[in-house]
């Protein structure tokens, strides 16, 4: 697909998650960077503005795409990820949470700020990603005003609690405890969904559907331009398929240190020497040696 002045700083934030860093990258301002990103939206610029077929503009941008995309592509060959030129979003992967695997590159990769891709530059990111056939499971996620998402979801359950899962029941109450503490927005990912091109011969359209559908059916409605400091879609998880020796390569530069042997737990049984009984008739039959006289 022909890459927009809109699309090409959208795919700048990937990596920055700043309007004022893209800003000083192409040398203008970042209230520009906010309207480029806006075109044809409300505070955007009107797609037939002449300012989007400024030379000296275009030129700004497609430096800054050029060295965008060498670094995504240096990130992904160092990290062992799938890279598109055409699509060059910042894919990193994340370390380990377990203490004993911490600053070790783990089997999760994250993709950020990505809320400002238009639909089809998302599908078609996406579409690439499954194609490289790295990845068995994705999650999307979405800053949200709670107050919205947990109206939407009591809707969905409304008359019909038993239907909550555990992992849903949790939550919400995790949602209601930051919410006491005036905390009003927050992430929220989709469970992970298929995303293997080798099960089921599935083409990336249906995939990508579940996702974008799960998505748009549960973080729609708490995002948008009238709650500020929401972001639909602006976090995508993959799990790196790591079966058959697909991951072998990275992991043979990046070893996983081995799990370090816990002290058991049974207290260690103490022994106390016996007398034999040879030593002690020996010591109570010995005699002193007798005085001569």
């Amino acid at each position: 697909m022909n890459l927009s002045i809109q699309d090409a700083v959208a795919l700048l934030y990937t990596d920055s998650g700043s309007q004022r860093a893209i800003a000083r990258s192409m040398g203008i301002t970042h209230q520009k960077v906010g309207r480029l990103l806006r075109v044809g939206q409300d505070g955007g610029y009107k797609t037939t503005s002449r300012v989007l077929a400024d030379p000296g503009l275009i030129g700004s941008v497609n430096r800054a795409l050029v060295d965008h995309s060498k670094r995504v592509e240096a990130v992904a060959k160092l990290h062992g990820l799938p890279y598109d030129y055409r699509y060059p979003v910042m894919l990193q992967r994340m370390p380990f949470a377990d203490p004993w695997r911490a600053g070790v590159l783990g089997d999760r990769v994250n993709a950020k700020h990505t809320h400002w891709l238009s639909n089809d530059l998302r599908r078609a990111w996406l579409s690439a990603m499954y194609r490289s056939g790295r990845f068995y499971t994705v999650s999307g996620g979405s800053i949200v005003d709670f107050a919205r998402y947990t109206k939407s979801a009591d809707l969905r359950f409304k008359g019909r609690t038993w239907a909550r899962t555990p992992a849903q029941k949790q939550s919400k109450l995790n949602i209601a405890l930051k919410m006491s503490l005036d905390i009003a927005q927050g992430l929220i990912q989709t469970p992970y969904v298929g995303f293997d091109k080798n099960k089921n011969g599935l083409p990336a359209s249906v995939r990508i559907d579940d996702l974008m559908d799960r998505m748009n059916a549960k973080h729609n409605s708490a995002t948008g331009e009238d709650m500020p400091g929401t972001a639909f879609a602006t976090r995508f998880l993959f799990q790196i398929d790591t079966r058959a020796g697909k991951d072998d390569k990275f992991r043979k530069q990046y070893p996983i240190p081995p799990r370090p042997v816990r002290p058991s737990a049974s207290p260690a049984k103490t022994t106390t020497a016996k007398r034999s009984k040879a030593g002690g008739s020996q010591a109570k039959n010995q005699r002193s040696p007798k005085r001569k006289r």
